[in-house]
């Protein structure tokens, strides 16, 4: 199986998290590469004190 490298850009789309919402409709949350990027840099910041690693799986 091979694959194909796929451009991709900050502000592209990663996921769509769907909530219900406050009127009961789902409602479809885009959150971009850049969005899940800083997420992931704020809870190291958070959460991994100096000389430690962060897991990442």
């Amino acid at each position: 199986m091979t694959f194909r490298t796929v451009e991709r850009d900050e502000d592209d789309t990663v996921v769509v998290l769907y909530t219900s919402g406050t009127t009961g409709h789902p409602k479809g949350a885009e959150l971009r590469h850049r969005n899940v990027y800083d997420n992931a840099l704020a809870g190291i910041d958070l959460f991994v004190s100096r000389g430690q690693r962060p897991a990442t799986c």
